[in-house]
C-alpha cells in the first residue's frame, strides 16, 4: 500500500485538436475551471460506501497504470485523445480530489500495515504494526493487548452505525492491509500462530482475530439509554473474501497452480479456522456459503445467502492474466458478489476492496 491515495477533477476532452497547442491546453484550463465552478456540494448522509485500495497508489504508480492502460486500446499518435499519456483512469475524473499522508511515526518509508491502519483507521503508527498506536512497539505483545491502545477501522464504525460490512482482497485475508480493519498486533507477520515468538503466547495471531473476535466475530448488542433501547447491532463481517488458506487451516495441500507461499506463515496448530467460521454460523442458523473456487462463487443464490466466506488460494490470488478461471474468481467478481450480499441491509453497506 502506499503513501497516497488520490483522486482527482479532471476533464476528458471529447474531442482533440491535431496539435495540442496553446489554445488546446487553454480549453482544457477553461473546462476544468467550470467544472470545478458548477460543482455543487452533496451534504447528504452516504447510504453504502465502497473503498478501493490498490497497493502502490502514489502518484507515480498512477501514472504508470493510467499509461499503461491507454496503451492496451490506443490507435496510436493519429489520435491524440488515445495517446497513453493524455488517458485518465475512471477515479480520476471524481469530483474531489485528496491526498492522504500515511507514513510510520518511526518510519520516513513505511510498510503496509502502518500505512493501511492509517487508511482505514485514521491513526498513524509504528513499522509493521496493525491497528493500534504509537504506544505498541514492533513485537511488544503485552502492550498490543491493552485496549486503551487499539484503534478501530471503518469497518467498526460502520457495524457501529448498523450496516452491513465486509472486505475483498487478492492478498490474503490476513495480509497486513486487510488486517488493518479487525486486527490489534504487534507485527505484521504474526498471521497465524507459526510466526509468533516465545513469549507472545498471550497474544492471538491476525487469523484467529479474524475469526473468533470484533468486528469479524458475530456478537449482536443491545444499546441502551434512558428513554429507549436500540435495536440489536450486529458486529460481524457479512463478506470475507481473498486468499490466504495456509494462514487459517492446518494440513494444506501445495500444488503447482496453488504452491505454499514460503514468504507467509503456515499454520501448524491443527485448527481448521474455517471450518470454526462455519461451524459458528450453522450454531447462530445463519445462512451462508464457504467457498474456494470461482465455479462455487458462482453458483451461489444470493436470495438465500447472508454470509459468505470465501477463500480461493493459500497464499496471494494470481493476477488476472495468470488466472483459471474455473478455479480463481478475479477481483471484479468478487467485489459484484460482495455487493449482492452487503446490498440487502436496510441501513447501507461499507464494503473494502484491496
Amino acid at each position: 500500500m502506499a503513501c497516497y491515495f488520490a483522486a482527482g477533477i479532471l476533464i476528458l476532452i471529447t474531442k482533440a485538436t491535431a496539435i495540442e497547442d496553446a489554445a488546446f491546453w487553454n480549453k482544457v484550463a477553461r473546462l476544468e475551471l467550470d467544472a470545478g465552478l458548477d460543482m455543487r456540494q452533496n451534504l447528504l448522509r452516504a447510504h453504502n460506501v465502497v473503498l478501493f485500495v490498490g497497493d502502490g497508489m502514489g502518484p507515480n504508480t498512477i501514472t504508470a497504470s493510467r499509461i499503461y492502460k491507454a496503451q492496451l486500446r490506443t490507435t496510436g499518435r493519429n489520435n491524440p485523445q488515445e495517446a497513453p499519456e493524455s488517458s485518465f483512469l475512471r477515479f480520476e475524473k471524481f469530483p474531489h480530489v485528496a491526498l492522504l499522508k500515511t507514513y510510520n511515526v518511526d518510519k520516513q518509508v513505511p510498510d503496509s500495515a502502518g500505512t493501511a491502519t492509517a487508511l482505514f483507521c485514521g491513526v498513524k503508527t509504528n513499522f509493521k504494526t496493525v491497528g493500534v498506536d504509537a504506544n505498541v512497539k514492533l513485537g511488544d505483545c503485552e502492550s498490543s493487548l491493552d485496549p486503551a491502545f487499539h484503534v478501530h477501522s471503518i469497518l467498526k464504525w460502520a457495524q457501529d452505525a448498523g450496516k452491513r460490512t465486509g472486505f475483498v482482497t487478492n492478498t490474503r485475508v490476513t495480509h497486513a492491509t486487510p488486517a488493518a480493519l479487525y486486527a490489534h498486533c504487534a507485527h505484521r507477520s504474526w498471521e497465524c500462530e507459526s510466526k509468533m515468538p516465545k513469549g507472545a503466547e498471550n497474544c492471538k495471531d491476525i487469523a484467529r482475530q479474524l475469526i473468533e473476535d470484533e468486528p469479524g466475530i458475530s456478537i449482536n448488542v443491545k444499546i441502551s439509554t434512558r428513554h429507549e433501547e436500540t435495536p440489536q447491532v450486529t458486529h460481524v463481517f457479512q463478506v470475507i473474501m481473498g486468499g490466504g488458506r495456509q494462514c487459517l487451516t492446518s494440513n494444506i495441500t501445495s500444488t503447482a497452480y496453488d504452491p505454499i507461499d514460503t514468504w507467509a506463515c503456515q499454520r501448524k496448530d491443527g485448527r481448521d479456522l474455517i471450518n470454526e467460521w462455519e461451524m459458528r454460523r450453522k450454531s447462530q442458523a445463519d445462512s451462508y456459503r464457504v467457498v474456494s473456487t470461482s465455479k462455487g462463487l458462482a453458483e451461489i443464490d444470493f436470495t438465500r445467502t447472508d454470509y459468505l466466506l470465501g477463500v480461493f488460494a493459500n497464499g496471494f490470488l494470481k493476477y488476472d492474466h495468470e488466472i483459471d478461471p474455473e478455479v480463481t474468481p478475479t477481483l471484479a467478481q468478487m467485489s459484484a458478489a460482495a455487493i449482492e450480499i452487503l446490498q440487502k441491509g436496510e441501513n447501507g453497506f461499507v464494503l473494502v476492496v484491496d
